[in-house]
């Protein structure tokens, strides 16, 4: 499936960008290059940690953390997850969304 979050897709990747949410938002490993989810990965104001050419990027939101797993700075993302408090569930098109859009009001 295309990724939705272009609204362009860039020629320079090789093959097309695949979305890293299904139709019913929910996130699905098998993607490259979504733009929402490579917006949040490179985020200016993350911490991420290299083990062996794989990262886990890490970025702190309104009392939360937000947790991608990836391997080098390429187009897939392995793992997305929101850390709040005990509670450790899988991310979603929504949060992601939403968690983007704080990020960048906060930048104003």
């Amino acid at each position: 499936m295309e990724c939705r979050h272009w609204k362009k897709i860039p020629e320079s990747f090789g093959s097309k960008p695949r979305c890293a949410f299904d139709k019913k938002g929910r996130f699905n490993r098998n993607n490259w290059n979504c733009n929402l989810v490579a917006e949040l990965r490179e985020y200016e104001k993350r911490v991420q940690i290299w083990n062996d050419d794989n990262y886990l990027t890490v970025i702190r939101n309104n009392g939360v953390f937000v947790v991608f797993s990836h391997y080098k700075h390429r187009g897939k993302t392995d793992g997305f997850w929101i850390i709040d408090g005990e509670k450790l569930r899988r991310g979603t098109e929504k949060d992601a969304k939403e968690i983007l859009k704080e990020l960048k009001n906060k930048r104003c």
